[in-house]
């Protein structure tokens, strides 16, 4: 409906025509317009295709394509102008018309283009999976009459292409769609366009993936591309790439874990444009930049969507007005709040809309002459220009005070600054200069706000942790080190400080593992992948199978079975520093994942069906740890495949090896690595010494051809439990153990000798499998061992169960640190202490006392044994 101040359409014409130079000067210049009532209608995206079809006709070069189209949209321009100028039409009316006029351009162009789509192999009515975002006014469907347009250009991927072509086809499309808006015609530019939004700027690819854009938001995105994507939209192109897209988008601007200090960081980006773009001249004049102005407005609505949009979906919206609204309705703001942002808004776009529309020229500035003033207030219905400037003055005051209601106790909130002494570690100069390093700018990081926030705020826990640790300033060099190979720092920090239990296993594999902190170093993503696994179960081979098979179809870059045994050996260490399991189930763990390699390896060099693997010592007793050989016999005729496979389970690559292989109590020590279940039963019936049958005991199937093992159990059973009758076995035995008493004091410290020396694991191991053997009971396990042998001896059972649980984690423990095999305490007090302070005792003092008394406690239940059992 006219304006009252208007008495039919062409009076109304005239009047647009003296008030806009721009749309006189386009109808001078052969601009047609049948000045009727159907110039007052708003046309949509589907008018908009009709019309432009019936004003170009048929045209085949792509420049006579540009020029009609930039005529077209001159036309719709115009015409926009006219129906808001003349009738009382909704602000939200004009913006939403410039918008989807925006949006039928840019969906024209990739019409134009889509012959060059050659590469990606589409059908003929195929779509491109391609979208172009808009953002800023263009995506809140809130464009003005002279706005550039804020987009980015994203693509997925089609199966059957190649991703860098695809890459370089999409990021020529984005650029030639960027000249095509930009070139002059005799209709001038169709937009100006901004691409700086897009990640990494102008510097950054044109068009990205929907996982790149992910990644990149989640490592680096800061504050003000937040504040960008929330006003994003399918503006052309393809709405199912989008939709992927915007779900990434919803996580990224709808943070719950979002810091209070980034949103700080709003005002300030304020402050900085109106002193650097606007300056003091403008505060009062500029209607979008200056003092209770549009962005005022727009940055108080945003800061609330980012702050509290995860809880309230109804706050999830780029449109400016509808978020005032919800706002409201949720009671964030008041009543009188409400109106004051909502009229004042619209307040805000008239102006600017009046302004603009004059010369079609992006300005925000009121004129600075009274006569133009004066025309612009008039049009608006206002007396002249003073009483225009009065309102404005007035409008600024009322939301600016909103305004600085919110932010101004956000101002307040300083960075947080600790103080850490790191009295803690043994160089606390060198710790600080550590700490420093990770909040400072380094070379190769994006390094902003966010990395300062979340650092301030991850801080303390950082610290805490630290301190509990038995060597923190290892820790603290260590963690540094990853955060310089993991990439984002910001990303890090914030999800170590929203899981402290991760940052607490993090650095507890610092502290205590030297071999795994290198195999993090190299893949940091081996600690997500496996804190996200199930740290639950405990794994048998056929979960570690499907682990496996998962790991292999997931395409992962060089899913070699050495990079998985890595990994596994990480969730097993995860599994102990959360205490989700006891040692001698971590054990059984690490026995299956050996027994698991060893089956692969037979499966792929085609032995599964021509041999069987035997475990002997810990491996056979499912007893194995970090730093454990595989001590095996090997069942079956084919010898170069069983060369074969000890081959590929000892080599080492860059990823490391798999196990080391121990085939030295095969038959004679010497010859060939695999024999038929008759040469074994030979060997062990005729040929074996006492310490063999010994060894014999803690045999166990461990991988390869079933059949085989079975055959080698049932015909070697018997021939076990016959020599285990030998009246010499105790005597033997306790020979034997003498033996390696005198022999094997590699420290020159018989105290240090948690293994082999007196009270040590070996004697608990002899005095259980003594008793096994002259049982006839065949069990590999001692722990198990330990139990049967308890029933007759209690008292002696009770101290060797004790002791040897205790020793088996003590050596555990120390194994962690090199992946290597370690049978005595380290003589240096200082390590040593390391060791105390990880089992809890207040001094070293303590904790060789209490070595002492255990070992003590062994081996007088070792001797009480033997003296009483026959």
């Amino acid at each position: 409906m006219l304006r009252a101040c208007f008495k039919d359409v062409p009076a109304a014409w005239t009047a647009y025509l003296e008030y806009s130079p721009a749309a006189a000067s386009a109808v001078q210049n052969g601009l047609h317009f049948d000045v009727n009532d159907e110039l007052l209608q708003l046309h949509g995206p589907r008018r908009f295709k009709i019309a432009f079809a019936d004003e170009a006709g048929k045209l085949f070069g792509h420049r006579e394509k540009l020029e009609a189209l930039a005529k077209f949209k001159l036309r719709q321009l115009v015409r926009i102008g006219f129906i808001e100028f003349a009738t009382d039409t909704s602000i939200e009316n004009s913006t939403a018309a410039l918008s989807s006029l925006a949006d039928f351009c840019l969906n024209q162009l990739l019409e134009f283009h889509r012959a060059d789509a050659n590469p990606l192999k589409l059908a003929h009515d195929e779509t491109m999976p391609f979208s172009v975002i808009g953002l800023g006014k263009l995506g809140g469907m809130e464009l003005n009459f002279s706005s550039d347009i804020d987009i980015m250009f994203i693509y997925g991927h089609r199966q059957g292409v190649d991703e860098f072509d695809e890459q370089e086809f999409y990021n020529r499309l984005g650029e030639k769609l960027s000249r095509d808006l930009s070139v002059n015609t005799a209709c001038g530019q169709l937009y100006r366009v901004d691409l700086r939004l897009r990640p990494e700027g102008d510097t950054g690819p044109v068009a990205r993936s929907v996982e790149s854009y992910e990644a990149y938001y989640a490592a680096y995105g800061e504050i003000w591309e937040r504040l960008a994507l929330l006003k994003s939209r399918c503006s052309a192109g393809d709405p199912e790439v989008f939709y992927e897209f915007s779900q990434m988008q919803l996580a990224f601007c709808y943070a719950r874990n979002l810091l209070p200090e980034a949103i700080a960081e709003i005002p300030h980006l304020k402050e900085r444009t109106e002193k650097e773009i606007v300056g003091n001249n403008g505060l009062n004049t500029h209607v979008k930049l200056g003092i209770g102005g549009i962005r005022d407005i727009e940055f108080f609505v945003n800061a609330n969507q980012l702050l509290l949009g995860a809880r309230n979906p109804t706050l999830q919206n780029g449109q400016t007005l509808k978020v005032i609204s919800s706002l409201a309705d949720l009671n964030l703001i008041t009543a009188e709040e409400e109106s004051t942002l909502h009229d004042g808004y619209l307040f805000w776009r008239r102006l600017e809309h009046r302004i603009q529309m004059r010369e079609h020229r992006q300005t925000h500035s009121l004129p600075t002459d009274q006569e133009t003033l004066d025309k612009i207030a008039r049009s608006l219905d206002y007396a002249n220009g003073e009483e225009l400037w009065q309102v404005q003055m007035e409008w600024r005051k009322k939301i600016r005070a909103i305004y600085d209601s919110f932010f101004n106790p956000l101002r307040k909130r300083e960075a947080v600054s600790h103080d850490f002494n790191f009295e803690f570690c043994k160089d606390p100069e060198q710790a600080k200069r550590n700490w420093h390093s990770l909040g400072a700018a380094q070379e190769g990081f994006n390094t902003g706000k966010r990395t300062e926030h979340a650092f301030n705020r991850f801080a303390p826990l950082l610290y805490g942790q630290l301190s509990k640790l038995a060597r923190p300033d290892l820790a603290l060099s260590k963690f540094v080190a990853f955060v310089g190979v993991y990439g984002s720092r910001s990303l890090l920090f914030e999800s170590l400080t929203a899981s402290p239990k991760a940052l607490e296993v993090l650095l507890t594999i610092f502290d205590c593992s030297q071999y795994l902190s290198e195999v993090l170093m190299v893949s940091p993503e081996v600690f997500e992948e496996t804190a996200r696994a199930d740290l639950d179960a405990l794994h048998d081979m056929q979960g570690y199978r499907e682990d496996f098979n998962t790991m292999v179809s997931a395409g992962r870059e060089l899913p070699t079975l050495r990079l998985f045994k890595r990994q596994q050996m990480v969730r097993l260490l995860i599994r102990r520093i959360l205490q989700l399991a006891e040692q001698r189930d971590l054990q059984l763990e690490y026995t299956n994942l050996a027994d698991f390699c060893l089956q692969i390896i037979l499966e792929q060099i085609g032995a599964n069906s021509e041999l069987a693997v035997i475990g002997l010592g810990k491996h056979g007793g499912q007893e194995l740890w970090f730093g454990s050989d595989l001590d095996v016999l090997i069942i079956g005729a084919n010898d170069e495949k069983a060369r074969d496979l000890v081959k590929e389970m000892k080599e080492q690559t860059p990823q490391g090896s798999l196990f080391q292989v121990d085939v030295r109590l095969r038959p004679y020590g010497e010859g060939a690595l695999a024999y038929g279940v008759d040469r074994y039963v030979e060997y062990y019936r005729d040929h074996a010494q006492l310490w063999e049958i010994q060894a014999l005991g803690k045999a166990r199937f461990a991988a390869g051809d079933k059949s085989l093992g079975d055959e080698f159990f049932s015909k070697l059973l018997p021939i076990w439990q016959q020599r285990c009758q030998a009246p010499e076995l105790k005597q033997e035995m306790l020979s034997m153990r003498q033996r390696i008493l005198e022999g094997r004091c590699k420290s020159g410290r018989p105290e240090l000798e948690f293994k082999t020396g007196a009270g040590g694991t070996v004697d608990v191991e002899f005095a259980v499998q003594y008793w096994l053997m002259r049982q006839g009971t065949f069990e590999p396990n001692t722990f198990r061992g330990l139990v049967l042998l308890s029933e007759e001896f209690p008292e002696q059972g009770k101290a060797l169960t004790a002791g040897y649980t205790f020793l088996r984690r003590l050596e555990s423990l120390i194994r962690l640190d090199d992946n290597q095999s370690h049978s005595y305490l380290p003589a240096n007090d200082e390590e040593r202490g390391v060791i105390a302070k990880r089992f809890g005792f207040s001094s070293l003092a303590d904790f060789d006392r209490h070595v002492a008394e255990l070992r003590g406690q062994i081996r007088g239940a070792f001797d009480s044994f033997f003296a009483q059992v026959a």
